[in-house]
Order: structure tokens, then C-alpha cells, then sequence
């Protein structure tokens, strides 16, 4: 199979019609002498967020902003289905969690457990309330925090912003199980 070949974007000094008509005419003469299909031009449309292009021959084609996951194209397995999802999860959580663990750690010096809010730690942390709660919960299914009003646990998501609850820390836990990665600079 031989993909179809796209013709390099514009620059500034290409946008008249007549010089990326021209650009356009010489890339599809170059690449179909070379035996190669070729994508006449190709543009996001401003409205859709999709891609839209012409080929040579006239034909058009479209392509989503966001790709499909591998399980909406691919019979996959169970087991495979669970580990994909785990690392998306693991891919979406981790900034967010370390996010939430740096104010911990670099503003009050790792404490066991902290009176606080989901409104205090947005804005401690420079995340929305939704990613707050992400992180809080990624914490909590995992084993190294536990989120309580009084002496229950706390359900996060229906937790007003502004209700306090008690962040109780299980930081043996939490560097038992997470891997640290730190990058010395020049200095040897």
C-alpha cells in the first residue's frame, strides 16, 4: 500500500492564490513523478476543527479533531481493554496528582493530614475544582490518602467547593509505591 503524500503548508510569503497555486502544482508534479499519490492541498476548517483536503483526482476527504481510541476501531481483548484504560487514567491523573502533592509537600512540609477545601487547593494548585477532585480521588483509590468530614469518609463528588474536610496522608505508603525520578543538572 502507498499512503498518499501531503503537500507541505504555506508559508507567510505563499499565501496569493497564484503562488500556492503554483507551489501546490510544482510538489503534486514532483511527487506523482516519483510515483507517489498525492494530496492536492490539505487545511483545518475553522469551524468544524476537522481536517478537510483535495486530492489531485478531486476527491475529498475529512478527518475528526480527536482520533478514535484503539477500542472503538479494534477488537481487543479484555485483559489489553483494562491495561489501555489503565495507563489513559494513569496518562490523565499523573500531572494532576503531582500537582496536588507538590503544594503538599512544598507548602507545608508533607503534613500526616490538613484541614482544607476543594476551593483552597484549586487555587493553591492552579487546577479546576474537577481536576482537584481527580487528583484527590486517584489519591484515595490507591490507597495513599484518605478524604473524611468528621469521622466518615467523604464522598468527593458531593462535596461542596467550599466544605472543609480533613486530607489524612499515608506518605509510607505513598513512597513505597510511587516511583521518584529526579534530574541532577551540570552539577556532577
Amino acid at each position: 500500500m502507498n499512503p498518499s503524500v501531503c503537500l507541505p503548508a504555506a508559508d507567510k510569503r505563499d499565501q496569493s492564490p497564484l503562488r500556492r497555486g503554483a507551489r501546490t502544482s510544482f510538489w503534486v508534479r514532483v511527487l506523482s513523478g516519483a510515483g507517489r499519490p498525492c494530496v492536492g492541498s490539505a487545511g483545518r476548517g475553522r469551524r468544524s476543527g476537522r481536517w478537510r483536503t483535495r486530492t489531485t483526482d478531486g476527491t475529498r476527504w475529512s478527518m475528526p479533531a480527536a482520533l478514535p481510541l484503539p477500542g472503538d476501531l479494534l477488537l481487543l481483548g479484555a485483559d489489553l481493554a483494562k491495561r489501555l484504560d489503565r495507563v489513559r487514567w494513569a496518562m490523565r491523573t499523573g500531572p494532576l496528582v503531582d500537582g496536588l502533592i507538590n503544594h503538599l509537600v512544598d507548602d507545608f512540609g508533607g503534613p500526616q493530614e490538613i484541614l482544607t477545601s476543594v476551593d483552597r487547593l484549586e487555587g493553591a494548585t492552579s487546577q479546576d475544582a474537577d481536576d482537584v477532585r481527580i487528583a484527590l480521588t486517584e489519591l484515595v483509590a490507591s490507597g495513599e490518602a484518605q478524604v473524611q468530614r468528621g469521622q466518615e469518609p467523604a464522598h468527593l463528588e458531593r462535596l461542596e467547593a467550599h466544605q472543609r474536610f480533613r486530607l489524612v496522608m499515608g506518605w509510607v505508603h505513598f513512597h513505597g509505591n510511587r516511583a521518584q525520578l529526579s534530574i541532577k543538572g551540570d552539577e556532577v
